[in-house]
């Protein structure tokens, strides 16, 4: 059986970095979100980072099994002094991006 594509985005206040991982092999990977459009000091939006992320997971998974496929959940952390309203944009994103409320795991950094 094969295993779970999970994509996990940070957000931090200054940077956002993105991973996946197949829990089916352990093959995990970092993932480039650098879009050169922005300057360094301007992270990017969330509803520009996700589907970015989710296209860069599908990609990464094609090169290591040469199957196309798209994450199955998406993991979204965030600094604990976020908003209310920033948490939700990030929740957002996600739909805008294809993810259904079950597929999401949106929480503070650090947690587990």
């Amino acid at each position: 059986m094969n295993g779970a594509i999970v994509l996990t985005i940070d957000f931090t206040d200054g940077a956002v970095s993105a991973g996946v991982v197949d829990t089916g092999t352990g093959l995990a990977q970092r993932l480039s979100l650098d879009s050169g459009d922005q300057a360094a000091d301007a992270p990017q939006p969330p509803d520009v980072v996700v589907p970015a992320a989710t296209s860069a997971a599908a990609v990464a998974h094609a090169q290591l099994h040469g199957v196309m496929t798209g994450p199955d959940t998406l993991v979204l952390t965030h600094p604990a002094d976020w908003t209310h309203g920033q948490v939700g944009g990030l929740r957002d994103a996600a739909a805008a991006a294809g993810f259904a409320p079950g597929q999401v795991t949106v929480r503070t950094l650090g947690a587990p």
